[in-house]
């Protein structure tokens, strides 16, 4: 399969980062400016890092711009140059990770398109799962905790990005109507999405997790192949 169509995608949406407009969602958490300048962009990076960091030891209720500000070393005035409130600069945390996850998600692409479909479901799996441990509270905390961030309707939301690496996948698989194949692929990344963060969420003790990853890459296979 030719997979430039999507490589392109991803391209663009790992390199050209747009600022939301009027008719978004997320237009009130939009950047006020993006960083040109090298100080520029140390200071944003600055005030991400510091909003992770309390983002870890405090909570999302635990902290505001003052706090970030003051953890990042810049004035409240510098942070309003950039981010007009906390929840912007979390929607630009959140897109930094999901560049990350792109990238992860093209490069296993092509490791995968000729792989049997229970072995590339599972390596699948196992990349989401890794992905999602080390970004587990922006992945999983940030979006149950702040829904008005609409994190998931985002053009560089996980769900997107993940979406599209199944449907290139499944197209090199079966041939199917555009409604059996957006069916399929709506179910195939609401079971991997949801069962990734289940389990992460809840560790059971009971269930290794090389089994698990086994058992939702058994289920997932049969589904695509029916």
């Amino acid at each position: 399969m030719n997979l430039s169509s999507y490589s392109t995608r991803i391209d663009m949406a790992t390199l050209k980062r747009t600022e939301p407009g009027p008719e978004s969602g997320n237009a009130g958490f939009s950047a006020r400016k993006l960083p040109r300048q090298r100080r520029s962009r140390t200071t944003v990076e600055s005030i991400k890092q510091a909003t992770l960091a309390l983002l870890s030891e405090h909570g999302l209720q635990g902290f505001g711009t003052d706090r970030i500000a003051e953890r990042a070393g810049v004035s409240i005035g510098s942070l309003y140059q950039y981010f007009p409130n906390r929840e912007a600069i979390l929607q630009a945390v959140y897109e930094d990770v999901s560049i990350e996850y792109a990238e992860a998600m093209r490069s296993l692409l092509d490791q995968i398109m000729d792989l049997p479909i229970e072995a590339a479901v599972t390596r699948v799996i196992d990349r989401v799962m890794r992905l999602h441990e080390r970004h587990q509270l922006v992945l999983l905390t940030m979006a149950e905790e702040i829904p008005e961030l609409n994190l998931a309707g985002l053009p560089l939301s996980f769900n997107n990005l993940l979406r599209g690496s199944i449907r290139a996948y499944v197209i090199n698989k079966r041939r199917l109507s555009p409604r059996e194949l957006d069916r399929k692929v709506f179910l195939i990344e609401k079971l991997i999405l949801g069962s990734a963060g289940s389990y992460l969420r809840e560790k059971p003790t009971r269930i290794a997790r090389r089994e698990f990853t086994a058992d939702m890459a058994q289920i997932i296979a049969r589904y695509i192949e029916s």
